[in-house]
């Protein structure tokens, strides 16, 4: 008798727990929706706090139903968001990579600067099966395309990028991306940016 009713009491706990969750996505939509509506158009940036960034780590882990057993991290913007998604999807392996199109003072260049990965994770990567690449956005698709031809001289796996927002028409170069933000050129400023 007792039995039954904690597996009553387990299911309704489980139900509750889902409609919570579908609810606080909803918000969460709504006040990013909201967010971007009140937004000056004489900004051109487009603030994520890091509610956006766990909400875009929740919805990539329910996307990506590949399974990978390394995480390739592009450094510094990938960083955070690799770090949640590895413990996400389950992944310990994470190698990074630093690589930017980017100056100080935030303009693009051609260039795309890669540090080369040491020996041993050069050795980890063809150890691997499937990698996942994580950055915090893909803009001109630079970097991304460099390290590609990077990793094609130096490893043979197959590979998978993710990425947590769009600022360019680049989106051919994402297996996995959460924000479209293609024809929107407003610059990105994730929490970690500040």
């Amino acid at each position: 008798m007792y039995k039954n009713i904690l597996k009553n009491y387990a299911a309704l706990i489980e139900a509750l727990k889902d409609e919570l969750e579908d609810e606080l996505k909803d918000e969460l939509e709504d006040e990013l929706e909201n967010e971007s509506e009140n937004e000056s158009e004489d900004d051109n940036k487009t603030y994520l706090n890091y509610k956006d960034i766990q909400y875009c780590i929740s919805t990539a882990s329910d996307l990506i139903q590949e399974k990978f057993d390394t995480i390739l991290c592009i450094t510094r913007g990938g960083l955070i968001p690799a770090g949640m998604l590895a413990y996400e999807l389950g992944i310990k392996n994470i190698v990074t990579i630093n690589a930017s199109s980017y100056n100080d003072d935030n303009s693009q260049e051609e260039f795309v600067s890669i540090e080369k990965l040491s020996k041993k994770d050069i050795k980890k990567l063809n150890a691997s099966n499937h990698i996942l690449i994580v950055d915090d956005i893909i803009d001109s698709g630079n970097t991304i395309k460099a390290i590609k031809k990077y990793l094609f001289e130096k490893i043979n796996v197959n590979v998978k990028y993710s990425v947590f927002s769009i600022v360019s028409k680049k989106i051919e170069l994402n297996n996995y991306y959460i924000y479209n933000m293609t024809g929107n050129d407003n610059w990105v400023v994730f929490p970690w940016d500040k």
